[in-house]
């Protein structure tokens, strides 16, 4: 709201730079995972692929309506509009309704039994209730197989696609048109990639299907090579979308139950920050790459290789969890 009224570049560098940051990170998955991970039991990766499915969705229907209020109106009041909104709808809506956890509304996990709740509290020493040192958590090889494959997630994700896709196309002779539909299709079918990777992993062997998710992204690489037509290029977006958000869900699931949802903020918090430090590198590495050698395809040929190593590490993760999740859902 505040940003309407600037008049400098320091104050929306400041606002943006350091403020909204700080708004964004606290309304990120990270935030997401702890409480989905506190309040549900059962289907817990459902409820995790549903609440995803909404971030992406926000920017598919908010970014055209920002853009026609922006072109009916003024950016500065289409900007104090949605602070107002943010700031008296959404903000004191969050505050009445979610707590961190079902003990502090006197309510148990979704799916939790009155015996599972008295076993979880008197067995203090069970995983569930251990919280993690950051040094210790970083020594752990588990925290590593699993942020090593996220750092690869965001840098072909956020980094190259998001960040070098319109050149990319451009230089293969698409047009604007064209490039935008690939966008919108991208972010379509992430919302149904989101939904599906969390009821999946609610059925399946988590780290198996991550697995899965990296090998799909690689083979959406492969496509993207050869994309020399529209239709191609148009079948990448649907492969690319289904894997753009679906390793969230499986990889904070495998948080929560390696290191215990009183840890789960904080060690999947550790594993997003190298999802955006992965980000950072295939935003500069790529554009480097092409200024050296006048081509992505070496950028292209390198995220298969990091997509090839994410799969042989989330392949050893071990997931003794599944069968009994598989298991609830069926009851």
């Amino acid at each position: 709201m505040v940003s309407a009224f600037a008049t400098d570049f320091w104050q929306p560098l400041l606002l943006y730079g350091v403020v909204a940051s700080l708004g964004f990170s606290g309304a990120s998955n990270v935030t997401v995972t702890a409480l989905v991970s506190r309040w549900f039991e059962k289907k817990r990766g459902r409820a995790m692929g549903l609440v995803l499915a909404g971030i992406s969705a926000g920017p598919l229907l908010l970014v055209p309506l920002t853009l026609f209020l922006i072109e009916s109106f003024d950016w500065r009041w289409t900007l104090f509009g949605l602070g107002v909104v943010v700031g008296l709808v959404l903000a004191p809506l969050s505050f009445i309704f979610i707590r961190s956890k079902p003990e502090d509304k006197g309510l148990m996990a979704y799916g939790q039994t009155h015996v599972e709740k008295k076993t979880t509290d008197h067995h203090a020493g069970s995983v569930a209730n251990q919280s993690y040192r950051v040094p210790d958590m970083l020594k752990n090889r588990l925290f590593w197989m699993l942020a090593i494959p996220f750092f690869v997630c965001g840098f072909t994700d956020l980094g190259l696609i998001f960040t070098h896709l319109i050149p990319y196309a451009e230089g293969k002779g698409f047009s604007l048109g064209v490039t935008s539909l690939v966008f919108s299709v991208i972010a379509f079918f992430s919302i149904l990639g989101s939904i599906a990777s969390g009821s999946l992993s609610d059925r399946m062997h988590r780290g198996k299907q991550l697995v899965i998710i990296y090998g799909l992204r690689a083979v959406t690489f492969l496509l993207l090579m050869m994309a020399d037509t529209p239709s191609l290029l148009i079948i990448f977006a649907v492969l690319f979308g289904l894997t753009e958000v679906a390793a969230i869900a499986p990889t904070s699931a495998l948080c929560a139950h390696l290191f215990g949802t009183s840890s789960v903020g904080v060690v999947f918090g550790f594993i997003s920050l190298c999802h955006q430090i992965g980000a950072a590198v295939g935003a500069f590495l790529p554009g480097l790459l092409y200024d050296l050698f006048g081509t992505y395809e070496h950028a292209f040929i390198l995220s298969l290789g990091l997509l090839a190593i994410s799969a042989l590490l989330v392949f050893r993760v071990p997931d003794a969890e599944w069968k009994v999740n598989a298991g609830k859902q069926e009851g």
